[in-house]
């Protein structure tokens, strides 16, 4: 899948050829998978191919409020996996992160320099 002008909703498609639910006729990717580890698998995926989590800020805490906003993601991320793995329902926050990443279909993963493309907002999703 390593290519320089692949998008979003390439990985998408090569990730979940048939959508992200079973439950459609035509494939569709607007309705956050049922099943976790499709979850990940998208998001890592991306951090992968992009290499966004090397960036500054994102890899690397520049301060004690930036350190302490991680230990707080990763404290919410770790809760809505215990809820998802109890209740096997996708949450709401859980769904607008996903909604946010596939209304990045068009980006481009990687812009062709070895340099991060994905937005702020696409690669915040992915950590979150």
């Amino acid at each position: 899948m390593r290519g320089t002008h692949l998008t979003v909703g390439d990985v998408l498609t090569q990730l979940l050829p048939a959508g992200s639910r079973a439950d459609t006729k035509k494939p569709s990717w607007q309705r956050c998978p049922l099943w976790a580890p499709d979850v990940f698998a998208v998001c890592a995926t991306l951090a992968d191919l992009s290499g966004f989590y090397t960036e500054p800020g994102l890899a690397f805490s520049r301060n004690s409020k930036e350190r302490k906003a991680k230990i707080d993601r990763a404290a919410r991320a770790q809760d809505e996996g215990r809820k998802w793995s109890e209740q096997a329902t996708v949450s709401s926050r859980v769904q607008k992160l996903w909604s946010t990443l596939v209304s990045k279909s068009a980006e481009l993963v990687c812009n062709g320099h070895g340099n991060v493309s994905p937005g702020k907002r696409q690669r915040l999703s992915c950590l979150r």
